[in-house]
């Protein structure tokens, strides 16, 4: 079919494509229209899921993780997971040699915005009006004969209702902290996770409680943010061993370096 040998451009927005890795693998995935394109470090193609499969409707944004591989997919109200599957036969030309299948579907109340992974892979936020923290859990049954029977689940650990929709949002390398902003924002918020110590910070309504709440810190800007990013660092290196910094972009043309200055092996802030 014409769509599987002249795959599109990429769609309109900030998170319309991604850049991850599985196994050490690079791998890019986009959307282009209501299909995914999956592509290998040398931009040759590898996988393409339809938009048929999700009654043709556009996506909105695409993250993939950085260490496991998992795709992430938005359609308008509805995020689907995509996990890779190797293959048998690992003689492709481009060294990807794995199999995207659909294991997970979220359904949210609100179209999402925005959505990105931890490095493990095994939580996911999801934006819009809306702020919520998915988290991956194994439920293994042990029945007759200590056959395991292994089932995997996503549920809402935590979610918020922002003063202003969610339009950018970014984890941090160690996945200890993730940053938010709205359209036309000035402040950007840092999201933390709270122990005892730290009291809850007030403006947004906590819609449920469970045993995993966040506070947040801001970052003043003289003008509108129009984007940040969050400093990449080695997957080989220990946690905390250095401070996360955040590059942020205003509409004043002046890009901003922020850095922690409280590091998480003080004690005030949860692993």
């Amino acid at each position: 079919k014409c769509h599987q040998v002249l795959t599109g451009a990429c769609n309109v927005g900030d998170k319309a494509f991604s850049v991850g890795s599985v196994e050490g693998v690079s791998l890019i995935a986009y959307a282009a229209g209501c299909n995914i394109i999956i592509l290998a470090n040398n931009f040759r193609r590898v996988q393409i899921i339809p938009g048929i499969c999700h009654n043709n409707v556009q996506i909105t944004c695409v993250d993939v993780s950085s260490d496991t591989g998992k795709i992430a997919v938005a359609y308008e109200n509805k995020v689907c997971v995509f996990e890779p599957t190797p293959l048998l036969s690992r003689c492709s030309s481009h060294g990807l040699d794995y199999w995207w299948v659909q294991t997970a579907q979220l359904d949210l109340e609100c179209v999402v915005s925005n959505i990105s992974w931890n490095h493990e892979g095994t939580r996911l936020l999801t934006a819009g009006a809306i702020l919520q923290m998915w988290r991956y859990t194994d439920n293994v049954k042990f029945n007759i004969g200590d056959n395991k029977d292994t089932s995997a689940t996503w549920e809402c650990v935590w979610r918020v209702r922002p003063a202003s929709p969610v339009l950018y949002l970014a984890f941090s390398a160690d996945g200890t902290l993730f940053a938010t902003a709205g359209k036309n924002d000035r402040l950007v918020r840092v999201w933390y996770q709270n122990q005892q110590l730290l009291m809850p910070s007030h403006g947004v309504e906590q819609i449920s409680s469970h045993s995993v709440t966040y506070s947040f810190i801001y970052v003043a800007h003289p003008r509108p943010v129009t984007g940040f990013s969050w400093r990449a660092t080695s997957r080989y290196m220990p946690r905390g061993a250095v401070a996360n910094s955040l590059v942020t972009n205003c509409r004043d043309n002046i890009c901003r370096i922020w850095s922690e200055t409280l590091l998480p092996d003080d004690g005030l802030i949860c692993m």
